[in-house]
């Protein structure tokens, strides 16, 4: 793949290194699907791979056929013989496991139900690309441990069997703490709104998202930040504010223990390469 950027991250009890083509994530390439004839050959990768139909079709070609997909995610596993057909968006990710265990576990294609969550952090990684910025794979590092993430807590780590309505419940913890980020999101405050026991809440909490809430809000926040640091030119002290973090003394020990640099460093090499 040229022109990839690689980055390393990790989710729950999985670490992956993922490749990501700079090439696919231009304006012009959004706007023009890809094209490829039915009688292209198939082809395999040493890695998972990673496609992202939004708004249209992406449609792919195996040794069973060829597959309409519409949106959803479709994950193809290694040394899997494919071709991609149609590609509406041209971005996808390959990446493979550094640590125990399949992040997906199956010899087959896997399509995981897209939420708006999924398709904010699809967007903010193709604008974190066309950025290019210093500290470019820390963000994209956080942004696609997010990704990840939202894929799975709709599609892994529950028991559908239970009747309880888990997809309906992710929605809403989705929706408590992204809307909620400058504010002291508890466990209590999400079993309220689920109409929930504390316990409850937590283990559903525990199953889906493989991390305590603290630790995804704390993640949540700073890839909010790091996206505020970018785009608009507040105070310091106020992106600790609107990001939950309350003090900036805090905040600032927070981002260097983190990314090795200062919120204000940060800042400051991201438009030094933008110009």
């Amino acid at each position: 793949m040229n022109n990839a950027i690689i980055v390393r991250t990790s989710f729950g009890k999985h670490r992956i290194r993922a490749s990501i083509d700079e090439r696919n994530t231009s304006e012009e390439d959004d706007a023009t699907p890809k094209l490829v004839s039915e009688d292209a050959e198939l082809h395999y990768h040493a890695s998972y791979e990673l496609f992202f139909s939004l708004n249209d079709e992406l449609i792919i070609k195996d040794t069973l056929g060829i597959h309409t997909y519409r949106g959803v995610a479709v994950c193809i596993p290694p040394f899997y013989d494919h071709t991609v057909l149609k590609d509406p968006g041209r971005f996808r990710i390959l990446f493979e496991s550094e640590g125990k265990g399949d992040p997906i576990p199956s010899g087959s294609p896997v399509t995981f139900a897209i939420s708006d969550t999924t398709t904010t952090y699809v967007d903010c990684i193709k604008r974190a690309l066309r950025k290019n910025g210093a500290m470019l794979r820390d963000e994209l590092s956080a942004l696609i441990k997010l990704l990840f993430i939202s894929l799975y807590e709709g599609n892994y780590g529950v028991d559908r069997g239970s009747g309880i309505g888990i997809e309906n419940y992710l929605i809403v913890i989705d929706e408590c703490i992204n809307s909620h980020l400058a504010e002291n999101v508890t466990i209590s405050y999400i079993a309220e709104r689920l109409h929930l026991s504390y316990r409850q809440t937590s283990r559903i909490i525990k199953a889906s998202y493989r991390d305590p809430l603290h630790k995804i809000l704390k993640e949540r926040r700073l890839a909010k930040a790091i996206r505020m640091l970018t785009a608009e030119s507040l105070p310091i002290s106020e992106i600790a504010s609107r990001t939950g973090f309350g003090s900036e003394s805090y905040f600032y020990r927070l981002f260097r223990s983190e990314y090795g640099i200062t919120p204000n460093e940060y800042r400051k090499a991201h438009m030094k390469n933008k110009t």
